[in-house]
């Protein structure tokens, strides 16, 4: 009948997404998608599932970034979140009600000039704090020439994060 049809076509539909979805993960063909310039954007993780379309969870995501002015790296033990799908097309990747936990997370800005010399009656007194901050290693140079396709952006709208652990901004 039409409905036992229609209902194995959505089965194996779903099957086919789930099964997808868990090679490319597995293969590393998703961690080489991600990090297509690793001298901008580095991603890993330990595990990653998504049994229902466009909704995916991972485990052990560990991330590292630059831009002109700002380094940045991040841990987090456990995400998970959904995915516009039509927004790809125009090469964005939108998450969206994305709940992350376990977070640590370091920023470091690069200086725009070299600070002026300024008269010490101006210049107010150093704190003293003695903080660790931790290093974040510079990614790799990027490769050279113009970048053979347009960039994707990235938006995450909407977010709920627990367990924050750690954040340093330097």
């Amino acid at each position: 009948s039409l409905i036992l049809r229609i209902a194995g076509g959505t089965v194996a539909a779903w099957l086919l997404y789930v099964a997808g979805f868990e090679v490319a993960v597995r293969t590393g063909f998703a961690e080489r998608v991600v990090n297509r310039r690793p001298h901008r954007l580095a991603v890993s993780f330990a595990s990653a599932h998504s049994w229902f379309p466009f909704w995916a969870t991972a485990a052990g995501i560990d991330a590292r970034g630059q831009a002109p002015r700002l380094r940045w790296q991040a841990h987090i033990d456990q995400a998970s979140g959904w995915l516009v799908p039509w927004r790809l097309a125009s090469r964005r990747l939108e998450l969206t009600a994305v709940k992350v936990d376990g977070v640590e997370l370091s920023l470091a800005g690069e200086p725009r000039t070299a600070p002026a010399a300024e008269s010490p009656e101006s210049t107010p007194a150093a704190l003293d704090l003695d903080l660790a901050l931790p290093v974040i290693p510079p990614l790799a140079p990027p490769p050279p020439g113009p970048p053979a396709v347009p960039r994707w952006t990235i938006g995450v709208a909407g977010y709920e994060a627990t367990g924050v652990r750690e954040i340093w901004i330097e």
